[in-house]
């Protein structure tokens, strides 16, 4: 009997709870299992729950292609937001037109990245970020000290990666047919364009790659 999939976020607690040790996903020579990866995005939902997201509210993902990225997209639809992926390698100004368009409130990116952005953050509705990362960088920015680059305005948290930190997210009230995600254009001839997509756009985009590259549990890279 096929398990029922209403939100993104389904595919990846229903391949933790029949494969919870399986390897999910890698980066610079840390390997998490999709138990872990599952822990980490109800820890990151909770977070964004903390922080005040309502349903449908819009949040941008500005990282690299790493472990957090991956978690903060099913993070978002654990806790019934709308992810917002940002191309790594957009300039500011770019950035600036995706935040602006999606009319994101919230904003997840990495210690490294955020100066970069502060210029354009004010003029946009951007409130709260989330900021990925370690050291001294990660430190400063999580205290809120960006007074010199113009974002003070900005409730700044350290992403929490550690126990549930404010309890397992209540079930999402997001049904299959609410949008899920805006995903933009390269913008390579003008401004990049969002589109909509819906939890069952995804799972079931998802589900026909799956079907025709052949992908199982046990498939080996």
């Amino acid at each position: 009997m096929t398990a029922i999939r209403t939100h993104l976020h389904d595919l990846l607690a229903q391949a933790a709870a029949a494969t919870p040790a399986a390897p999910a996903l890698s980066y610079r020579g840390t390997t998490v299992d999709y138990e872990e990866v599952w822990r980490m995005s109800r820890t990151a939902a909770a977070q964004l729950l903390t922080v005040g997201l309502q349903r449908g509210d819009r949040v941008a993902i500005y990282l690299e292609k790493r472990i957090e990225t991956v978690v903060s997209i099913f993070a978002v639809s654990a806790a019934g937001g709308v992810f917002v992926p940002v191309n790594p390698v957009l300039k500011p100004t770019q950035v600036w037109h995706i935040l602006s368009d999606s009319g994101a409130e919230v904003l997840v990116t990495s210690a490294e990245r955020l100066p970069q952005l502060a210029a354009i953050l004010p003029a946009t509705r951007i409130t709260q970020v989330i900021v990925v990362g370690d050291g001294a960088a990660s430190d400063r920015t999580a205290s809120g000290d960006m007074a010199a680059d113009g974002a003070a305005s900005l409730l700044l948290h350290r992403w929490e990666h550690g126990q549930l930190a404010a309890g397992e997210p209540a079930s999402s009230s997001a049904i299959d047919v609410d949008p899920a995600a805006i995903l933009y254009t390269s913008g390579s001839t003008g401004s990049p364009k969002g589109v909509v997509v819906s939890h069952r756009n995804l799972i079931v985009g998802a589900e026909s790659v799956s079907s025709y590259l052949g992908t199982r549990a046990t498939t080996s890279s």
